[in-house]
């Protein structure tokens, strides 16, 4: 019988934690995470995390992409984006690439734009011909 605040480790496919569903402890993903239960602990994954409209989280998640539909009381570091869809609600800090939050929505915290490569016309043509010197 597992323990409480066991390590659970999950390989491959989607994850999906129901409705109903109370996990404590930390998760750790090599796929995407969809959470519609409750969960307290924390959430490491290389994919997306989505907590759907049910889901209550009290945790910090670092994922590559996180979607926020119900409740997340916690930090969110994202190397791609991060979503609050109107029914979402985040009270933390967020540190990611690209956010989109929808009217409705609900957000207390601090937004960190992470370094996203984005380069002007100029700065193209003159890494170019930087790197033809080399």
């Amino acid at each position: 019988m597992p323990r409480k605040n066991e390590i659970s480790t999950v390989t491959s496919g989607e994850t999906i934690i129901g409705a109903g569903v109370k996990v404590k402890g930390a998760l750790l993903s090599d796929s995407d995470i969809t959470i519609d239960g409750k969960l307290e602990g924390e959430i490491k994954a290389t994919g997306t995390v989505h907590i759907g409209v049910n889901g209550i989280i009290k945790a910090d998640i670092l994922a590559t992409n996180v979607t926020v539909g119900g409740q997340v009381r916690g930090n969110i570091e994202a190397t791609g984006e991060t979503l609050i869809a109107s029914t979402g609600k985040v009270t933390g800090n967020i540190a990611t690439s690209l956010i989109g939050i929808d009217p409705g929505a609900m957000f207390i915290g601090k937004v960190t734009m992470t370094k996203t490569e984005i380069l002007s016309a100029e700065e193209h043509e003159a890494n170019a011909i930087n790197e033809g010197q080399e």
